[in-house]
């Protein structure tokens, strides 16, 4: 028989060290000898990396794909953070909530700003999800962290009190189509705040154009990732929803 020890003796250094000993194999160490030949081996050897749940996996494919959508609007997606500029280190943005296929993703900390200003604190936080256009982000106050308390706050008051009050209401991106009286109807054109120049007509327009004709809503947007149409069939009054711009600052900038 080739090997003449057993797996037990294997494992136990004294017991391996006595019958190595008795069968005169060679390399024989005494128990001591052995242990700390394992000990060395071990601390020598790649740590191996836990197994991943399939929740910390998802977590980890989520942040990342919405990490991505912010960088490509043009958002912050980490904190320069500490007390001096020679000890800065950059906190990512985490995943802190999920919810109705939504997140929020968020970091706080201490921004370092100038030997003269020192830091202060600042936070930031975004809401995340995926429609029919596909991935999408709105930055959100810095102080939220749960997707329930972000959907509150990016959805206008008009359209919390049409709902309240029973009323219709439609979305495409960012703009909700609220049910109101005929005398009130809007009729064909341009809608939301976004405006811009037609690079090929010059004319003044934004992401979505209203026919009262054919009851429909089309998305026109500058980067070409469209809703779907949306049909209307009651009379429509329009209102955009706002969010806080993604770049860093306080000003605002048209939802998602």
């Amino acid at each position: 028989m080739a090997n003449r020890l057993t797996p037990a003796e294997i494992a136990d250094p004294a017991r391996l060290a006595q019958r190595a000993a008795e069968l005169g194999l060679p390399g024989a160490r005494s128990r001591t000898a052995i242990i700390e030949l394992r000990r060395s081996r071990a601390a020598r050897a790649p740590l191996r990396e836990r197994a991943r749940s399939v929740d910390e996996r998802l977590v980890e494919h989520l942040t990342r794909r919405y990490t991505a959508e912010i960088v490509r609007r043009g958002g912050e997606t980490s904190i320069e953070q500490g007390f001096k500029a020679s000890a800065l280190r950059r906190e990512p943005l985490a995943l802190v909530d999920r919810r109705d296929g939504m997140v929020v993703l968020h970091v706080d900390g201490w921004r370092y700003y100038s030997r003269r200003v020192g830091s202060r604190a600042a936070a930031l936080s975004y809401l995340c999800g995926v429609d029919d256009a596909g991935p999408w982000a709105v930055r959100v106050p810095g102080a939220i962290t749960a997707v329930a308390d972000a959907l509150r706050w990016v959805t206008p008051a008009e359209v919390v009190k049409a709902r309240e009050a029973g009323r219709r209401v439609l979305r495409q991106g960012d703009i909700y189509a609220i049910e109101t009286t005929q005398r009130y109807d809007t009729p064909s054109r341009w809608v939301g705040e976004d405006v811009r120049a037609d690079p090929d007509t010059g004319e003044t327009v934004t992401s979505h154009w209203w026919s009262a004709y054919k009851r429909r809503l089309v998305h026109h947007p500058a980067d070409g990732r469209k809703h779907k149409p949306l049909e209307v069939p009651y009379p429509v009054r329009f209102v955009q929803q706002r969010t806080l711009a993604p770049g860093r600052g306080s000003g605002w900038g048209a939802g998602d």
